[in-house]
């Protein structure tokens, strides 16, 4: 798994409290990872279309964001291509982004690592039991990246 090239990218709004988790754990992987020159760390605040030419760049995606609608403390999953009849750039999701990068270049593997996240109201820094979560989700792809 070492040798693939992976793009980390993580979503958030930085004085959003946990809504920063993403931002966060992208820190903390590339504190953990940086030497290795087959990954790339990147943060935005939101998807966005224009990601679709990188995704053809790399053998493997790992999208990290906050979540409020899940019990565990992060949750790790597949993400698909799905063909949609349109969208806009206020609704537009990682397998609409997939579906449009395979269209135009190649899509390799993507996976979401959804963490789970507990106040969102304005601060710079994730709360302690969103930073326990994100140290977990963080142990969790480390495991994924050595297993």
């Amino acid at each position: 798994m070492l040798d693939n090239k992976i793009c980390f990218i993580g979503f958030g709004n930085s004085i959003r409290s946990d809504d920063c988790l993403g931002l966060y754990i992208i820190s903390l992987l590339e504190q953990k990872l940086g030497s290795n020159n087959n990954f790339t760390f990147m943060t935005l605040p939101q998807i966005d279309p224009a990601l679709a030419p990188l995704l053809g760049e790399y053998d493997e995606i790992i999208f990290i964001d906050a979540a409020v609608d899940i019990d565990n403390e992060f949750i790790f999953e597949n993400i698909f291509p799905t063909r949609s009849s349109g969208f806009t750039t206020h609704v537009f999701t990682l397998a609409q982004l997939m579906d449009l990068a395979g269209s135009l270049y190649r899509v390799p593997v993507c996976s979401l690592m959804r963490v789970h996240g507990y106040e969102f109201g304005f601060g710079e820094k994730p709360s302690k039991k969103g930073e326990l979560a994100a140290l977990c989700a963080v142990d969790a792809i480390l495991s994924y990246l050595y297993a």
